[in-house]
């Protein structure tokens, strides 16, 4: 829904987690692979590495090892040294579902989508019951506009985990961009209760309070009121780029002027420049005293009659 934010992040690393649980070891003999598992569940990716090197130390052809490996790879965004690790894991251990939804995750991520739904597809053949992976094939879906298979998957996947926030996100994101605000607000809402410190519930459902092309479905007091929670978790160019939009629906241009200068100080100061002109646009609206919406349609309005 909103760019700025890397969900998907999130949703990876809980993928890599949940395939890490697939591949645990209850051979209490796999120390390193234990404690591998357990530093790569807290972030702690390097640590993770020298355990799982360790492991390989006392056995080259360790399955685990080299998992435990290819899920730090793929944590670190290091996509192709990430797919020739679990391929070495296929090749190994051929029965191991976690390998190819991790491995697909990676091909996704280096934009060979065809590779990528083979994998999760014979992931799913072996672990049928996998919600992330669902949730990750919808997302490839999603990206090729195959909207009914995009949001089929994100049904099965939440049939099987009514509790997984991030399903619900990117649930709601689908409904976001389709149009069904209504529904997107409903899904909003699940995750914000699952996890209401969430930053990227409480970013998108301000996002869409303030900015929504419907009327009825804007509500500028409580846009602002999650957005603030949200510059609180992270003050970040995302964050505030929707605190502004939040202002500026209340009316309260001069304080959305001041966040919105802030956002694209971060944006330039941190080269991320892929939403850099939307952001100088937004700004233009605000010192017009224009909230986004308003603004964004007068301008396509504008456009449309000059290519008559």
């Amino acid at each position: 829904m909103k760019g700025f934010l890397c969900k998907k992040f999130y949703f990876i690393f809980s993928l890599i987690i949940f395939s890490v649980f697939l591949c645990s070891c209850e051979d209490y003999d796999k120390y390193y692979i234990n404690l591998g598992n357990s530093r790569l569940s807290s972030g702690k990716l390097d640590r993770a590495k020298e355990y799982f090197e360790h492991e390989l130390k006392r056995n080259k052809d360790s399955a685990e090892a080299y998992f435990g490996l290819g899920s730090v790879a793929l944590a670190k965004k290091e996509y192709p040294a990430a797919i020739d690790l679990f391929t070495k894991v296929i090749g190994l251990n051929p029965n191991l579902a976690g390998a190819y939804f991790n491995r697909g995750l990676a091909w996704k991520e280096i934009g060979d989508i065809e590779k990528a739904i083979v994998d999760i597809n014979k992931g799913m053949e072996i672990n049928p019951g996998h919600p992330l992976a669902y949730g990750l094939r919808g997302d490839i879906y999603f990206d090729k506009k195959e909207y009914d298979l995009a949001i089929a998957d994100y049904d099965k996947a939440l049939t099987i985990d009514q509790k997984n926030e991030w399903l619900y996100l990117k649930r709601a994101n689908y409904w976001f961009v389709i149009g069904n605000f209504k529904n997107s607000i409903f899904d909003l809402e699940k995750a914000f209760k699952l996890n209401p410190s969430n930053i990227t519930a409480l970013n998108d459902y301000a996002w869409l309070l303030a900015t929504c092309s419907e009327k009825p479905y804007r509500n500028g007091e409580k846009s602002v009121q999650l957005a603030e929670k949200a510059v609180v978790v992270s003050r970040s160019a995302g964050t505030l780029d929707t605190l502004a939009a939040a202002y500026a629906e209340t009316g309260r241009f001069e304080d959305a002027v001041k966040i919105q200068e802030e956002s694209i100080n971060i944006q330039k100061k941190t080269g991320s420049n892929v939403y850099l002109s939307a952001s100088i646009e937004r700004l233009k609206s605000y010192r017009g005293k224009i909230a986004w919406t308003d603004y964004s349609r007068k301008t396509f309005e504008i456009e449309k009659v000059i290519s008559k």
